[in-house]
């Protein structure tokens, strides 16, 4: 394997291994906002004000009921 080579084989783990950070920061981010949003209103709006995706393999975001 010649240097170049193995460059690109290391930035691909190095990126792979960030992108996994960052899914898990993201996970424990909504898993916070479904701690503390008031309803699904208040969850949708912390949501997109904080930017997050809830779309990812992570997330299992569940939507909070009302406090009633």
């Amino acid at each position: 394997m010649t240097t170049s080579q193995y460059d690109r084989k290391r930035l691909s783990e190095v990126r792979a291994a960030q992108a996994h950070k960052e899914e898990i920061q993201q996970a424990m981010a909504i898993r916070t906002v479904d701690d503390h949003a008031t309803d699904s209103k208040d969850r949708a709006t912390l949501i997109a004000m904080l930017g997050l995706d809830t779309q990812g393999p992570l997330v299992q975001a569940s939507h909070v009921g009302t406090l009633d």
